[in-house]
């Protein structure tokens, strides 16, 4: 009976010595199954954060130098020039200046060397009416919708210099100016806007005629208007225009004149195709 006893005391504690095993096992592998896991979250976390930072390329390597990956790439995209979007804000066109004399203020007469006083104080140098090419770009300004500026080119055909003081010429001098202006545009609405700005004379091609010497100093003039866009693609606009040339020199016959505060003032008419 005691035999039994013991017996049975026996399997006992070793079927509690092996279960106690088991578990001190299963706990060991759970523990190494925890760990593991929170080392792979703190991993994942830190790539995570790495990510969210800004990226530095460093600052000796170009973008041609990178290996090719997707930050370089975009940086080389992004440096282009988009040429469709520069196209849709120019626009060229033609027009006519509808002026046909230059008006002076005042002028000296110089024969011979030595100021006379045969002198005007003001009058008309006739020209013909003038037609002309204009390339211009415009754009908005972002934050005010309702503004934008432009800047354009005008390169005139000839005028013909017809009369100088009522006086009529058999062959007439001519001058073909090249003239930069820009300014503001106000948008009134989605059809109407107004131009207003500046314009100079930057090249001036003059042929002498009747003029043994014919000379034409520019000066800042100004043009203002309203505009008128009936498409997308096309635009009219009708401008007050004052073209100034401070000081035009003439020479005929041993006399020099010089007329000053020279203005070729009018209405001019555009017709302009916006890409």
């Amino acid at each position: 009976m005691n035999e039994k006893i013991k017996k049975n005391m026996k399997e006992n504690m070793k079927s509690a010595k092996s279960k106690t095993t088991g578990c001190i096992k299963l706990a060991a592998v759970a523990l190494l199954a925890v760990g593991s896991l929170a080392q792979a979250a703190n991993k994942l976390d830190m790539k995570k954060t790495i990510g969210s930072l800004p990226r530095k390329e460093s600052p000796s390597r170009s973008p041609s130098q990178s290996s090719g990956n997707s930050a370089s790439v975009s940086y080389n995209q992004g440096s282009g020039v988009d040429f469709k979007k520069v196209l849709k804000k120019i626009s060229i066109g033609g027009k006519l200046s509808t002026p046909t004399a230059i008006n002076f203020q005042n002028s000296r007469v110089k024969q011979d060397g030595i100021f006379t006083d045969n002198n005007w104080n003001s009058g008309d140098i006739g020209t013909t009416s003038g037609l002309a090419v204009q390339v211009r770009y415009s754009d908005s300004i972002s934050p005010v919708p309702w503004l934008g500026y432009y800047g354009a080119l005008n390169i005139e055909a000839n005028r013909e210099i017809n009369s100088f003081r009522s006086s009529n010429f058999g062959n007439p001098p001519s001058y073909q100016a090249w003239i930069a202006e820009g300014g503001a545009i106000f948008n009134i609405n989605d059809k109407f806007y107004a131009p207003v700005g500046l314009n100079y004379t930057l090249l001036n091609f003059r042929k002498s005629g009747q003029f043994k010497d014919f000379a034409m100093t520019p000066d800042l003039g100004y043009q203002a208007g309203i505009g008128f866009r009936p498409t997308a693609h096309f635009s009219l606009e009708l401008l007050q225009k004052e073209v100034r040339y401070d000081n035009i020199e003439v020479q005929v016959e041993g006399a020099k004149v010089s007329t000053y505060q020279n203005r070729l003032a009018g209405i001019e008419i555009l017709g302009k195709y916006n890409f």
